[in-house]
């Protein structure tokens, strides 16, 4: 395991959010802290999971360019367990880099478009 930095960006229609921050990294695995939710990504050959953890919720993104896979989000107060459709465009993996576009739907309807940066260099 290596110490790294991180840079992350993530944009939506919204407006794009930037951060640096400092994680582990492994052959095929990042594992951060955003401003207190757990993030890791691991990444195999065809696909890429991001699991999100924090006090109020988790979240498991499965990623598979041109593909529908299904994103889970549990909202731990009410114990709510939402499924939505989550459609990757394209996956971009070099090796100190990750691009992702994709978008996510609830029961068909479209919620937002969505890019997914991480940069990594070595601490």
């Amino acid at each position: 395991m290596k110490k790294v930095i991180l840079y992350v960006s993530i944009e939506n229609g919204e407006g794009t959010i930037e951060k640096t921050t400092s994680g582990i990294k492994n052959k095929d695995s990042i594992i951060y802290d955003d401003d207190g939710t757990k993030t890791k990504m691991k990444i195999s050959n065809k696909v890429i999971k991001i699991t999100r953890k924090n006090k109020e919720y988790s979240i498991e993104l499965n990623f598979k360019e041109n593909s529908k896979t299904i994103c889970k989000y549990l909202i731990y107060k009410d114990n709510i367990n939402i499924e939505l459709d989550l459609y990757t465009s394209i996956i971009e993996k070099k090796e100190n880099s990750v691009k992702i576009k994709y978008e996510l739907y609830n029961k068909k309807e479209k919620v937002g478009d969505y890019k997914y940066q991480i940069n990594v260099r070595e601490d």
